[in-house]
């Protein structure tokens, strides 16, 4: 009966609407025919029952106990006629069924809808459907996994738990996952500066150790949230790496989990930023490290630099009981090397969250208000008595009685963790690893879609929603960096992620295709290098998001998986629309069928391509689409704003654009192009400099197109392009200004088919060409040129103007950048762009005439990337008032940048170095202008992230602007001339490097004279300090450390070391009397300066107990609290308040260097969020290991396990062009698993390995000395004799670079560089340790004669004794003090006495001397010995180092005070009993040995006592040795042979 009613059922709807005579648009003849011809389904096999928990099929998502949930399937058309609903809430142990009924005919016609309703449950279930016909025979078993005719686990059922919601913002978010120190430097003055652990990394530079930092901060993403976050990304959420105190770039091993980290920011800093998002309605997520803590932490404090008493200094600390000790103090449980926390205890539940003050409810509320916790590593999270999964559950309910709204997530969340009750979501790890794959071609589409499948199926609706899905992070490298040919690959990634069922989180960088092989690089701020195939079409899948529901939280459905093809497509619907996604992995264009019914579109129904703008319309439930490399997506509505990396602009309603391929666009519409606005639809790309754009005007085109390049998308811009007529005829047309009327410059005819370029060239000049296919060439169209003053940066694109045209091959992007500019031309060069108050910038008679207000005004330029130098030549006879400037700026905002040139200080003209912090300009350096009524040529030299300037008044002889540089390790940084004079100044020219007479140079350092290169400044800078508690109460409070005492005088020293020149950091408030807080430095006992802060709000600084500058702070200064601190020589500067503002400039030199410490008087005070870094870093150290040595430094590989990496150093904030460097290099093998070498590399970029990067000039163990470019061999030739080390003077100057060795009176080497690049040298090895001994270098002038130096003459006079010896060593001894100058004693006492060698004290079986002339390897030595005791005397010979014994690749021919003589070592066969004739002790024997090939033959007199063969070692020192024994040598002749 139930089945007759049900096929009933399914034909009443329309029956009762024929039976009404309402058949048009709901259910037509038509329809009733198609419904007879499925009528065979009723007993045909069950083939699609679908079921999702998405929108439609499931109500409500998020059940409470008391809310039936309702649940739809969705089966082909008649094939079932019976259904049920099946849940368990015992994990299948017994199910309960539910009739469901037919609900209705979906609109497609080729489905039905059956409906049933779960009653309220109030624990976890699970269900799954059971589906029939009116064959008996079929039935189905509806999960998960899919339909089976067999009964599938419990476990791949549907599954929901009642009373369980995660939040609503969550689902579907869209993620921006940023690195703090990596994203946006906003504040240069917190930056840490090679202290300690740490290592300033030049913005820009690859990362290649956790410890190095870039500089930016929680300022950098509060300034780029809306302009660049939203503005691009059109994010939900922001999710940031950890922030607190710690040595790593990336956040984790936390040292102070009260303290944000200083270099990051402080609370202010963190509150502002959270505010800034809302504002901006975008959530924030914090991350949470609570596995472990860094050992030298303040809670265990392992090397005490934290000045409480910690885990490891007692057993009673409240901190002990954070961790599960085994046998205090040494012995505890260990986690990613460090102590793991233990969540047994009460205390450390109380730190991390059952207390409103705990660290993860804290930031939840107010003031911080932050909206979510990322557990890292949750799942390794540890308590003795309980599991992670049970600690997390504990967890919950803290977070949410704090914000209901918050999301709680954690990394690798498995198991029951996401099904009962604990965690929201999950950062998806594994199935990015699935993803990666598949990018890289090793994992298939349906290995991919399966991976998808399961992902979703095991998790929760609510919680998949919530869990981010991605293809990078910060555990991994970046993809495109090392996907780069496959770049449509990583497209694919790109849409995938956007569109899939989850959260998709995109890592800081991979929208503007960052090209970087390493996870942890600095975000390129350079608009000009941004990939705009990635950009647009992340910003046109942002806006997708924003228009489609369905895309975050609608039902998900995989339509086609193809390996063949390649192809994987899966559909997204709800109540207000479909996405269909495909993505296409094949390098090529193709059509592929979809079956798209299954999203809920209907026949006649229309598809368009949201990327693309082509439209699809649906027949028998089909389309077949033209999909492109990476992939596309369909949407029921409208296409979006973006054709590939061209923007639509709202100029023009009406007109299309339509990309039909990669490059070819079809254009249809009306538009028009001149007079004094333009009506197009018009669509451009951004373009930057001299840039190109062309296209193929295709002959099959009926119609007119506009080409060309716009200074932006509104309708009277200024512009520049040609109008394409029907009959090939070309205008030409230019509009020079905003609402100018546009004139037409010349009309050529082009003919069908041309192929067209538009161009703007240095000199801002325009320029139109069309192609030549004969010749194969571009021929520019005469009468196009023209001069504009166009903008930097533009827009190029295209328009349809009438009828029908198809672009093809249409190409836009930047070509070579203008490097200089000489101010000769009719317009100043595409390259600058105008910054701050310019009023007026004009040429006249070759000059720059610049003008402003009195207020900072520039013509900037984008720089280089890397290290880069600019110059301009500033004219004389200048007017400028007290502080007034004009010169050469590298400017990262009008408030914030560097300067050198001219201006008046004290009344009296100078040139100077200075930064600008806030709109206050610190001058850094300066000297008397030697002849302010000439022009000068100025130079600002960056070097990392250091600014030094060099100045030349003859354009030939350079001099420095002092002896020191300023820091500015600026993001987002452009370089240009600038005045803040009231008066006009004249520049004569402005270039970066030498490209104004060489046309390419970018860098060309001037270092002059001698130059610092002594390590030892540097392993003082890298010492770090104890901080020890003097005098006061101490404790540690939120953001650092309290004094709460308030009477007399408190003091907390950093021990360790003394402060020369450093910079302090630090936000102080004074919490309570009347006294004042600060920092004391440079101080002694009883001596030394003093800045305080007082109650009163004012900044007072006392050398000693003299007062000499103070200033009062402003309202916002004073509720800051921000100080810092930098001394350099006799300048001392501070900075206040958030924008750290330069507030006191003093100069004093009473004392150089003392001790620093944080002081109170009569005033408790917290210090927060501190950091102390010292200056007097010399060498910037990148990876391995270092020591200061004889004048010079070793640089030592790195091996960690088993993998070995090169060492190298960097000279800090040093660039030199023109050089002369002298060393004696010396090379010692680490390991044989790769070539052992060391040397110098120029020409190279911060933090890149100078192994396959830079200019390189090498020694290899081998013996070959190389020149070698990124990595390969240029020139090689094997130095003389093969030595251990080289005395080495490598001379470049004017891009010739000169190798001498060791006493060579000509080069052994010379090369000439295509162009002259300076920069920081750099000291390498790899494979070995080096050592840079008696390490020289002097900055020569572009003529100066570097033979003349004083260096260059002495080591030519200098005698290599590594080398193969040529010359027979003979010795008599009988001058002692001639014979010792000739012996290196490594071990033992030697002297010589009575005409002969003597070993005086042994002491131990390695005591020796080696012969200090030099390697044999063919030689005959002859000898006398005496051997004193039952021990040995002995001859070693080949080996490897000076210094090494018979033990270490060496042989030796051994004499024991038994009379035997024996080879070592492990010599086998030996012929020979070696029984030395006549032997006695203390008696002389005759020895001789003989020494060839692989042979080698002992002699006693004339007695052959023993022979031997051996390959091992063929050729080394020799060495007299003595093993425990008083004996003696004599009459020593070794002739090579």
């Amino acid at each position: 009966m139930w089945k007759k009613l049900s096929v009933v059922l399914l034909y009443l709807p329309s029956l009762i609407l024929m039976a009404l005579g309402v058949t048009a648009g709901y259910f037509t003849n038509r329809d009733i025919e198609h419904d007879k011809s499925l009528e065979q389904n009723r007993t045909a096999k069950i083939t699609e029952v679908f079921h999702d928990q998405g929108d439609i099929f499931m109500e409500p998502l998020e059940p409470s106990s008391s809310e039936a949930v309702t649940l739809r399937i969705r089966t082909s058309r008649f094939n079932v006629t019976n259904a049920q609903i099946q849940y368990t809430t015992d994990r299948g142990q017994s199910w309960q069924t539910v009739e469901m009924t037919y609900e209705k005919r979906d609109k497609t016609g080729y489905f039905d809808y059956w409906t049933g309703q779960i009653p309220p449950q109030s624990a976890p279930y699970y269900y799954r459907f059971v589906c029939g016909n009116d064959d008996p025979g079929n039935v189905v078993y509806v999960t998960q996994s899919g339909s089976s005719i067999v009964e599938d686990s419990f476990s791949k059922s549907f599954y929901v738990m009642p009373d369980f919601k995660t939040p609503d913002w969550s689902k579907g978010a869209l993620w921006y996952s940023v690195m703090p120190d990596a994203f946006y430097n906003g504040d240069t003055t917190n930056d840490r500066l090679g202290a300690g652990v740490d290592r300033e990394l030049s913005w820009g530079a690859l990362s290649p150790e956790l410890d190095h930092r870039y500089g930016g901060d929680l300022k950098g993403i509060t300034q780029k949230i809306a302009d660049y976050i939203q503005a691009n990304i059109q994010a939900d959420a922001l999710y940031m790496n950890p922030i607190w105190k710690t040595n790593q770039q990336a956040g984790y091993g936390g040292l102070d989990y009260n303290q944000i980290e200083g270099a990051l920011g402080n609370e202010q800093d963190l509150i502002d930023l959270i505010a800034c998002a809302h504002d901006n309605g975008m959530k924030v997520m914090l991350d949470a490290v609570l596995n472990y803590v860094d050992k030298n932490g303040n809670w265990m404090n392992e090397s005490k630099l934290f000045p409480l008493e910690g885990a490891a200094q007692s057993i009673d600390s409240l901190f002990a009981r954070y961790f599960r000790f085994y046998k205090w103090p040494d012995i505890y449980r260990i986690d990613w090397n460090n102590p793991g926390l233990d969540f047994a205890n009460k205390e450390t539940q109380e730190m991390a969250y059952t207390t409103p003050e705990s660290f993860l409810t804290r930031y939840l509320a107010a003031p911080y208000n932050a909206d979510g916790w990322r557990f890292d590593v949750g799942f390794e999270i540890w308590g003795t008595d309980r599991t992670a999964a049970e600690i997390l559950k504990e967890i919950r309910p803290y977070i949410k009685s704090v914000n209901p709204e918050a999301l709680f997530l954690s990394e690798n969340g498995y198991g029951e963790m996401m099904t009962d009750y604990t965690l929201d979501a999950r950062w998806n790890f594994d199935l990015m690893h699935t993803i990666r794959s598949w990018i890289n071609g090793l994992t298939m589409q349906d290995g991919l879609a399966n991976a998808l499948s399961e992902n979703t199926a095991e998790l929760p609706r609510p919680v998949a929603l919530s869990s981010h899905i991605y293809y990078e992070n910060h555990d991994f490298l970046r993809l495109y960096g090392n996907t780069q040919p496959n770049k449509h690959m990583v497209e694919a990634g790109q849409l995938l992620i956007m569109t899939y069922l989850g959260s998709p989180c995109v890592y800081y960088g991979s929208e503007t295709g960052l090209l970087s092989s390493h996870a942890f690089s600095s975000f390129d701020w350079d608009e000009s290098a941004w990939d705009y195939d990635f950009l647009q079409r992340q910003r046109a899948l942002g806006a997708l998001r924003k228009e489609y529901s369905a895309v975050r939280t609608g039902v998900i459905k995989h339509i086609k998986v193809d390996n063949t093809q390649e192809i994987f497509s899966y559909g997204r619907w709800d109540q207000k629309g479909t996405v269909v996604t495909v993505l296409n992995q094949k390098n090529a264009t193709q059509q592929v069928e979809l079956d798209v019914r299954q999203c809920s579109v209907a026949d006649g129904d229309v598809l368009t391509d949201y990327l693309t703008g082509k439209q699809y319309t649906v027949h028998e439930g089909k389309i077949t689409v033209s999909v492109m490399p990476g992939g596309t997506v369909l949407v029921s509505g409208k296409a979006g704003q973006y054709r590939a990396k061209y923007q639509l602009s709202d100029m023009k309603k009406g007109a299309t654009v339509v990309q039909t391929d990669v490059q070819d666009f079809l254009l249809s519409g009306k538009g028009s192009f001149g007079g004094s606005g333009d009506n197009m639809a018009y669509a451009g790309t951004p373009l930057f400099g001299n840039t190109a754009i062309s296209a193929q005007i295709d002959e099959s085109s009926e119609g007119e197109t506009m080409l060309g390049l716009r200074a932006d998308l509104t309708k009277k811009s200024a512009s520049y392009g040609v109008k394409v007529r029907k009959n090939g005829t070309v205008d030409v047309i230019f509009r020079s200004g905003e609402g100018e009327k546009a004139i037409t410059l010349t009309t050529v005819s082009a003919g069908p088919g041309a192929r067209i370029k538009v161009t703007r060239e240095d000199g801002n000049v325009f320029r139109t060409y069309i192609w030549n296919s004969t010749a194969e060439n571009w021929e520019l169209v005469e009468g196009s040129e023209v001069t504009g003053n166009l903008p930097y940066a533009l827009t190029g694109g295209f328009a349809p103007l009438q009828g029908t045209v198809l672009l093809r091959y249409v190409e836009a992007g930047n070509t070579q950048p203008a490097l200089y500019d000489d101010f000769d031309s009719e317009s100043v060069s595409a390259m600058f762009q105008e910054e701050g108050n310019v009023q007026k910038a004009v040429l006249e008679e070759g000059m720059l005439k610049l003008f402003t207000d009195g207020h900072f005004g520039a013509l900037t330029a984008e720089v280089p990337h890397g290290d880069w130098t600019a110059k301009a030549v500033v004219s004389g006879n200048i007017s400028l008032g007290e502080g007034q400037a004009a010169g050469v700026s590298a400017v990262q905002s009008v408030t914030d940048f560097v300067s050198a040139g001219r201006t008046t200080l004290d009344g009296k003209p100078v040139l100077y170095l200075g930064k600008s912090s806030d709109g206050v300009t610190v001058v850094a350096q300066s000297v008397e202008d030697p002849a302010p009524n000439k022009p000068v040529t100025v130079q600002l030299q960056r070097v990392g992230g250091k600014y030094s300037a060099v100045y030349t008044v003859d354009g030939k002889t350079w001099a420095p602007i002092g002896s020191g540089f300023v820091y500015a390790n600026y993001s987002d940084v452009r370089a240009g001339v600038f005045t803040t004079g009231s008066e006009t100044v004249a520049f004569d020219s402005f270039c970066f490097g030498d490209s104004l007479a060489d046309g390419k140079s970018t860098n060309t350092p001037r270092g002059t004279g001698h130059l610092n290169t002594s390590f030892q400044d540097t392993e003082h800078a890298l010492v770090q300090t104890n901080m020890t508690i003097a005098s006061g109460i101490w404790e540690y409070c939120l953001g650092g450390i309290a004094q709460t005492g308030t009477e007399e005088e408190a003091r907390l020293d950093f021990e360790g070391k003394s402060f020369s020149d450093f910079r302090a950091d630090a936000t102080v408030h004074l919490t309570a009397g009347t006294g004042s807080a600060g920092y004391q430095f440079r101080a002694s006992e009883n001596s030394g300066y003093r800045l305080l802060r007082t109650a009163e709000n004012k900044l007072e600084l006392y050398c000693d107990d003299r007062l000499i500058g103070s200033c009062d702070l402003t309202d916002e200064q004073a509720d800051s609290g921000r100080l810092v601190l930098e001394c350099r020589e006799d300048q001392i500067v501070v900075y206040a308040g958030p924008q750290a503002t330069p507030v006191l400039q003093v100069r004093d030199d009473t004392y150089a260097e003392g001790k620093f410490s944080f002081f109170t008087r009569d005033a408790s005070a917290e210090f927060c969020n501190y950091n102390l870094y010292d200056f007097q870093t010399v060498w910037s150290v990148h990876t391995g290991s270092f020591e200061a040595a004889e004048n010079g430094v070793s640089v030592n590989s790195k091996e960690k396990w088993g993998t070995y990496y090169p060492g190298y150093i960097s000279l800090n904030g040093v660039g030199v062009t023109d050089f002369l460097l002298s060393t004696r290099l010396e090379v010692t093998a680490m390991s044989s698993a790769g070539e052992a070498l060391a040397g110098v590399a120029v020409n190279i970029a911060d933090g890149q390995n100078p192994c396959d990067s830079g200019l390189s000039f090498v020694f290899s163990k081998t013996g070959e000395f190389s020149i070698r470019q990124d990595g390969t061999v240029l020139q090689s030739v094997p130095v003389e004799g093969a030595p251990d080390y080289i005395n080495l003077i490598l001379v470049s100057q004017n891009g010739h670079y000169s190798v001498y060795v060791d006493n060579g009176e000509e080069p052994l080497l010379e090369y000439t560089a295509d162009t002259i690049c300076g920069g920081a040298p750099v000291l390498f090895s790899n494979y070995a340790n080096a050592g840079f001994y008696d390490l020289y270098l002097y900055g020569l002038q572009p003529d100066e004669d570097y033979t003349q130096l004083d260096v260059f003459q002495a080591r030519l006079e200098g005698v290599n004794h590594s080398a193969l010896a040529t010359e027979p060593y003979a010795e008599n001894f009988d001058d002692s003090s001639a014979a010792l100058d000739r012996l290196r004693i490594y071990d033992g006492n030697w002297t010589v006495s009575d005409g002969s060698l003597v070993c005086t004290e042994a002491t131990g079986w390695t005591s020796g001397v080696t012969l200090d002339v030099g390697k044999f390897r063919d030689f005959e030595l002859t000898c006398r010995v005496k051997v004193a005791s039952d021990n040995w005397m002995a001859v070693e010979f080949r080996k490897e180092t000076p210094v090494t014994t018979h033990e270490q690749n060496a042989y030796s021919l051994m004499l024991f005070g038994t009379g035997q003589a024996a080879f070592h070592k492990d010599l086998v066969p030996v012929t020979g009993d070696g029984m030395i004739p006549g032997f006695a002790k203390d008696t002389w024997i005759n020895i001789r040995l003989v020494v060839k090939g692989d042979t080698m033959e002992a002699y006693a007199g004339d007695t052959l006592i023993l022979r031997a063969t051996d390959t091992r070692f063929g050729q080394g020192y020799i060495s007299l040795n003595s093993g425990n024994s008083a004996g003696a040598f004599d009459d020593v002749v070794v002739t090579p042979l």
